[in-house]
């Protein structure tokens, strides 16, 4: 393993989780997604600081795997992703 890529969370309310990350933390938005770009099923902001990557999704769809996991896990991490020098090996 050579560095962490993105640590994507579950939140009840993406807008206003990145909001807050941004204004405490000084997160830097690099992406988002969202019913202004197509995708229905939910919100999905890319936040970064330092070499690290917050992916923050929430809800749009209330039928949603995002929406699912929520209700039974409430706001929390649901996947991360590690950088390695060959991910064959």
């Amino acid at each position: 393993m050579t560095g962490w890529d993105s640590v994507v969370w579950a939140v009840g309310n993406a807008t206003q989780a990145q909001l807050f990350y941004r204004t405490v933390f000084g997160m830097e938005l690099v992406a988002y997604s969202g019913p202004e770009t197509g995708n229905r099923d939910h919100h999905a902001y890319v936040l970064r600081s330092g070499a690290v990557r917050f992916v923050l999704k929430g809800a749009v769809d209330p039928d949603s795997a995002v929406a699912d996991h929520h209700r039974r896990h409430g706001d929390g991490i649901v996947d991360i992703a590690l950088e390695v020098p060959d991910v064959d090996r």
